[in-house]
């Protein structure tokens, strides 16, 4: 089956995130927003395994993010809401089609 480029950059980050974070995005914010889009994204797909290690790395970026830069409860709302949005609007087909590769355990 050939690959999509929802489908590589779901499954991509699905294994980036089982190595370690990337480390090449410097901000608590885009890190987190990053991981939020993928949190919901695999909510949506029911991901349930994956949307367990997207959500517990989610909070621990979150967390040093308070700690290091004073962030505010209103931006990671807003962050989670804009995230919703974002997945929200994913093509149906493309999301199917992530889904069904998930179920299949075919991975990039």
């Amino acid at each position: 089956m050939k690959r999509t480029g929802a489908l590589k950059t779901y499954w991509g980050f699905i294994d980036q995130l089982k190595e370690g974070y990337p480390q090449d995005v410097a901000l608590p914010i885009d890190k987190l927003a990053t991981l939020i889009i993928a949190f919901r994204a695999a909510f949506k797909l029911q991901d349930h395994h994956n949307a367990d290690l997207i959500a517990k790395r989610a909070m621990k970026v979150w967390e040093d993010g308070k700690l290091e830069y004073g962030l505010p409860n209103s931006v990671f709302e807003s962050i989670v809401k804009k995230a919703t949005d974002i997945v929200d609007a994913i093509d149906e087909d493309a999301l199917n089609a992530i889904k069904n590769d998930a179920e299949d355990g075919v991975k990039c």
